[in-house]
């Protein structure tokens, strides 16, 4: 049985010290067995040498065993063993060669201990490492199943796939044999109404056009939707085809009025444009801020409108290749709860609303419908219920007239026309060679239709020559104008058809200044410039919320006229808002020393601004602060003359305004009477520069051009000592510190004035 580490030394003692004592014992015996055996051999031979004298032959014989007796002991000795030999001669135990045994031992032992620990870390190792490889190899084929699994899977999906493709294909075509295309004229006489799509950011108002549009882009349909500059035109052909819609309208123009700015200023200035509108909800957020803008603007304009509850198809349970009456129970139940919470939503703000299959009074009641932009549920819906309203409810506006109404939504640059105007003609028709009158920013023009600009079908509106050229458009349609001279024509604003020039100039200038007219400008502001007129409008509008005076305005490119304009105002500083400046304009403005400032966002434009106005007003209070000169009305305190002349020294009370050292003082007697000039304040012992209404403070008052002035002689105590104020002091006070001026302070100021006679 093996021994711990810590007991070997004694165990090694013992053995060594039982191992010394055999050979001594064995050493002894032995020396003993020699004893006996010499002394009997003695006692023989003198036996032999009494009794029998032996012969001279015996006597060789005696010898010779003497001798080999010697040689054996000899022998003997020989072969004793060293360790028997050493122990003869040592008193003691070998201390030193036990102790080399013990650290040899120890030391094979610690070996022996370092190899198993060697041997089984490498076995550890090992199992480890196999380990590691199995689950490796366990891993690896895992994925391969799943890999197999997945490209068996997506194998069966796109043969299934296909499979639905071909099976779609062979019942459109069944269909198609069943159902002839037919060709459905409208009644002469009337137009398509203008519809827009309104609603918070996100709720999927582009979305919906998208669908709308790709029923027919992706199909390939020759002669279906016609893509319009800024909105989308829906023919009846389509309408009763795709949606089986019969109307005696041609169709619906709708127009996407996120992305024109303009829009809103003309619905906000009581524009005709807009004959419906479709308010596209979030199913799940409901009434969000844009939502409720929308529905005030709406109300604000009287202009009917329905809502499209989108999104429906997020709600948790439903399946995109059914319609909603064959959605299961839950998901009902879920539209039915949210259905609820909105018409309570609609109720908080004073509006009645129900489903659309439930309205039966669609005056009172505004028609919720549920859609989905991701697989088309409820938009053909959406699309007859704004026909048959606008049919049934609004004749009037889809009615052709022989009255000219078109609007300007965007200036743009095509490629191989030049500038161009996109246009929505609300009423009547236009042709080639046809005079118009437009409003630009320097006034109104005259300029005749060059060319008549339509998208071609199923093409991108953005798309270079995508543009089919036509004598003749009619209402309601969008389409480019190009012309002569349309560079700065500003967008919002009302094109008139030209009979006679003096009539339509002074019928764009009534539209001109009616979007100019709340615009108040001031000798002392700055000059505006904008991209657009609803960029115009938004920055202005914003200006004056922050009380920045406006000096000048102008849209468009900015030319050298804007900044010689600028240039003459009291602040010449030009605030443009979208616009880019060249190098050589911005020159020239240095060289008028005209300050510019341009930025894509109104809020940064005008924290540029601010930013530069307080440096600006800060450099030039530092400059001027010596020659300004504050009002102020001092009163001497009862018994609180301590000098009769000059330098007066007297307990004072500011009444009113704000004194400073070095200025002036007069009291108002028969004339006007000029003590001299404070040089030194004092406020409760201590010395100080200025003080304000209340202050109670001590002044010295040293004369003037030695004209000393004597308390009695030339005033008393009861007279107030006022500022004594010039010309020049009081421009640099209006122009650079009247901001740190009081009603009360102002008033003083006007007194002053009118005393001393400064105008």
């Amino acid at each position: 049985m093996a021994r711990k580490k810590g007991t070997d030394l004694n165990y090694l003692d013992s053995l060594v010290n039982d191992r010394d004592k055999e050979e001594i014992k064995d050493t002894n015996i032995s020396k003993s067995n020699k004893k006996g055996k010499n002394k009997k051999f003695e006692e023989q031979v003198l036996s032999n040498s009494v009794e029998n004298i032996p012969t001279k032959e015996e006597a060789g014989h005696a010898e010779n065993n003497v001798t080999k007796v010697k040689d054996e002991k000899k022998a003997e000795k020989e072969i004793q063993t060293p360790s028997i030999q050493d122990s003869r001669k040592r008193k003691g135990p070998n201390i030193d060669l036990i102790r080399k045994l013990q650290q040899e031992k120890l030391q094979r032992a610690e070996e022996e201990q370092k190899e198993r620990d060697a041997r089984k870390q490498r076995e550890k190792e090992e199992r480890e490492r196999q380990k590691v490889l199995e689950e490796q190899r366990k891993k690896e084929e895992e994925e391969k199943k799943k890999k197999e699994i997945k490209s068996k899977g997506k194998k069966k999906r796109a043969n299934l796939e296909r499979n639905l493709i071909n099976l779609n294909i062979q019942e459109e075509k069944k269909e198609e044999e069943k159902i002839e295309k037919v060709h459905i004229s409208a009644e002469e006489g009337n137009k398509s109404p203008i519809c827009c799509i309104l609603g918070h950011v996100d709720t999927g108002k582009t979305k919906i056009l998208d669908k709308l549009r790709e029923t027919n882009v992706q199909g390939q349909e020759a002669g279906g939707i016609t893509q319009q500059i800024g909105a989308t035109f829906f023919p009846l052909d389509f309408l009763y085809n795709k949606y089986r819609i019969r109307t005696k309208l041609p169709g619906i123009l709708i127009i996407d009025t996120p992305g024109h700015e303009s829009f809103s200023n003309l619905r906000s200035r009581g524009s005709s444009l807009c004959d419906f509108a479709i308010l596209v909800v979030d199913f799940f957020h409901l009434l969000e801020p844009q939502t409720l803008e929308s529905i005030n603007l709406l109300k604000l304009r009287k202009t009917p409108f329905i809502v499209a509850l989108n999104k429906i198809d997020k709600i948790y349970g439903w399946q995109n290749d059914k319609s909603f009456e064959e959605q299961n129970q839950s998901v009902k139940l879920e539209f039915k709860k949210g259905l609820n919470e909105t018409i309570v939503k609609f109720a908080e703000i004073g509006l009645n609303a129900r489903l659309y299959s439930e309205n039966k009074e669609p005056k009172k009641f505004i028609s919720l419908v549920p859609t989905s932009a991701i697989t088309g549920e409820g938009l053909n819906i959406l699309i007859n219920m704004i026909l048959k309203m606008s049919e049934t409810f609004m004749k009037k506006k889809v009615t052709l007239s022989d009255k000219f109404e078109c609007v300007v939504l965007e200036v743009k640059n095509v490629e191989g026309f030049g500038t161009t105007l996109d246009v929505i003609l609300v009423d009547g028709d236009l042709k080639e060679n046809d005079k118009i009158c437009v409003g630009t920013s320097d006034g109104p023009i005259i300029t005749k239709v060059r060319t008549i600009l339509v998208p071609q079908h199923c093409r991108d509106a953005k798309a270079k020559h995508s543009y089919d050229s036509v004598k003749a458009v009619k209402a309601s349609m969008g389409f480019k104008i190009a012309a002569n001279n349309l560079e700065r024509v500003l967008t919002g604003s009302k094109i008139v058809k030209v009979t006679n020039d003096e009539e339509a100039i002074a019928a764009v200038n009534e539209d001109l200044n009616y979007i100019l007219k709340d615009i108040k400008l001031q000798q002392n502001g700055v000059h505006v410039q904008a991209s657009t007129l609803g960029s115009l409008e938004a920055l202005i509008s914003f200006l004056e919320k922050e009380k920045i005076p406006i000096f000048s305005f102008s849209i468009g490119d900015v030319r050298k006229q804007d900044i010689k304009r600028a240039s003459v105002s009291k602040t010449p500083v030009m605030l443009c808002f979208d616009i880019d400046f060249s190098k050589e304009l911005l020159d020239f403005a240095k060289e008028v020393s005209v300050k510019v400032f341009t930025a894509k966002i109104i809020y940064h434009l005008v924290d540029y601004y601010k930013e530069y106005v307080n440096t600006s007003i800060q450099n030039l209070k530092s400059k001027y602060a010596e020659d300004c000169i504050y009002p102020f009305e001092l009163q001497i305190l009862p018994n609180c003359v301590f000098t009769k002349r000059s330098p007066l020294v007297l307990g004072v009370e500011v009444i009113k305004g704000k004194l400073l050292i070095n200025t002036s003082v007069f009291v108002k007697k028969d004339g006007i009477e000029r003590l001299g000039k404070i040089v030194s304040i004092e406020n409760n012992k201590k010395a100080v520069t200025s003080a304000v209404k209340g202050d109670k403070i001590a002044i010295k008052i040293e004369a003037e051009h030695d004209n000393n002035k004597i308390l009695g002689r030339h005033f008393v105590e009861t007279d107030n000592l006022f500022s004594f104020i010039t010309v020049k002091s009081t421009n640099i006070l209006l122009n650079y510190f009247k901001d740190e001026l009081s009603e009360e302070d102002l008033k003083l100021l006007d007194d002053l004035r009118s005393v001393l006679e400064i105008f």
